[in-house]
């Protein structure tokens, strides 16, 4: 339960509404950021339109102010300036929302832009105290320079550590050593009061709960501290692939099933594993299995050894990388750490299902792998990508923490993209975009026997626990 005191606050400050601004409040909201010595981008200034674009670019909405504070008491001055205008304030840390809430998900919100707060620490040689404006990226080189030492995060460098941190996201690492989330042993955090206070397990402990898994409901972390790891020394990335790069109905139904039955056993926590699938045409898909091992090139074949014999009749080729250390073989699948130039952009739409432990090992993807065929060759280009979740994260109760889903075998992750082109949301049938990705997924939930699925915004089923 979250304290009578912090929820009186948060309630306090959770209820003001995002209305059209007339030029009184907006000459009012200026004033008051003005005092607070943060730089202030307001609409109709130079470089406001480029600040104010979503990461995914089928959204558009234009914030009543974006703010680039360097302190928490500057977020705190922000928020109470929101708060007397009756604004909602909202945080941007990475700014990967799929839903563009980093600038509020509709018009008119007051956007805390963090990316000015980059600072990390590491006082003890093991606690990471982070920023809140720092990406992957960059908190995995420094924590990687300052001894060795590494997180389990997500694969895009250009993610932002606290919606990433907030929300449960997951990466390669995670099955080896949990999410974020589960790193994070305490947080500086914004109320809506402005108040600014700190959340552990022995100070605010509930709202230290609720800050992992829904942090955005309850105030804006300007800090997270984590628990870091001696980086592994050894790292074995693999590949499994299919003749001639492709499967035909019965072999990419196989695949399905194998993989899933693989994930359903609870392989060796050290293993990693993805399964990106692609259309090739009527006839075939393009699946690949990937990912990575934390340990020697024998422990790796011993450990995917019971999927290999599944998939044994199909002839997959197995490839594996020299063993690397952490740096080189974790930069091997994410691409460079370096996040200095400007971040691409997508207009795309995406969602994502979980199936979780009650998952029966008789699925059967028949249905959906015929709609694959008959409908994947789209104007849209998309992808399906499942992710193999358990191990370590399993082990931790789904009462420790607000991120519940701890009981996940599998993520699927639906994305369909239109690259610089705009989406296409027009049309009828599956010639508009978001039919077409709600038909791909609503073929699968017909064959899933229980799984949950996540709304971000009103029509939408979309997770960011994958890649943000």
């Amino acid at each position: 339960m979250i304290g009578s005191v912090i929820l009186n606050v948060l309630l306090a400050g959770l209820t003001v509404s995002a209305a059209a601004i007339d030029l009184q409040a907006r000459s009012a909201l200026t004033s008051c950021l003005t005092t607070t010595s943060v730089t202030i981008q307001s609409p109709g200034q130079p470089g406001f339109a480029t600040a104010s674009r979503a990461f995914n670019r089928r959204f558009t909405y234009t914030p009543a102010a974006i703010t680039y504070p360097t302190t928490a008491q500057q977020v705190a001055s922000i928020v109470k300036c929101g708060a007397a205008q009756g604004l909602s304030v909202t945080a941007r840390s990475g700014g990967h929302s799929y839903a563009a809430f980093g600038l509020g998900g509709e018009n008119n919100h007051v956007v805390v832009d963090l990316s000015h707060m980059k600072t990390i620490t590491i006082a003890d040689g093991v606690h990471a105290v982070t920023q809140t404006g720092v990406r992957l990226g960059e908190l995995a080189e420094y924590i990687w320079e300052h001894g060795q030492r590494a997180l389990p995060h997500g694969t895009c460098p250009y993610v932002g550590v606290g919606g990433h941190t907030a929300y449960g996201g997951f990466g390669l690492y995670g099955r080896k050593a949990g999410l974020l989330l589960d790193r994070a042993v305490s947080a500086e955090v914004v109320l809506a009061n402005g108040a600014i206070v700190t959340a552990s397990a022995t100070v605010n402990s509930d709202l230290y709960f609720a800050l992992r898994g829904a942090a955005p409901s309850y105030g804006i972390v300007t800090a997270w501290t984590y628990r870091t790891d001696p980086a592994p020394t050894s790292l074995i990335n693999y590949e499994i692939d299919f003749p001639n790069d492709k499967t035909n109905f019965t072999h990419s139904v196989q695949v399905l099933e194998a993989f899933q039955a693989f994930a359903l056993s609870n392989p060796d926590p050290n293993l990693s594993a993805l399964m990106p699938i692609g259309f090739v045409d009527s006839k075939h898909l393009n699946i690949i299995i990937q990912g990575t091992y934390y340990g020697t090139t024998a422990q790796f074949h011993t450990a995917i050894a019971p999927l290999t014999k599944a998939l044994s009749s199909i002839a997959p080729t197995v490839s594996t990388q020299p063993p690397a250390n952490w740096r080189t073989g974790t930069i091997f699948q994410t691409g460079s750490w370096d996040v200095s130039a400007p971040d691409e952009t997508d207009h795309f739409f995406a969602k994502s299902l979980t199936a979780n432990s009650a998952l029966t090992s008789t699925l059967n993807y028949n249905n959906w792998v015929t709609w694959l065929l008959a409908h994947g060759g789209s104007s849209v280009g998309w992808f399906v990508q499942v992710d193999m979740y358990g191990g370590f994260i399993s082990t931790i109760p789904s009462t420790a923490t607000a991120y519940t889903s701890r009981s996940d075998v599998l993520n699927f992750q639906f994305y369909g993209s239109s690259g610089n082109n705009a989406f296409p949301t027009t049309g009828s049938g599956l010639a508009n975009g978001i039919t077409f990705m709600d038909a791909m997924v609503s073929n699968l939930q017909q064959t899933v026997v229980h799984a949950c699925a996540f709304i971000s915004a009103p029509g939408e089923i979309t997770t960011f626990v994958s890649f943000g």
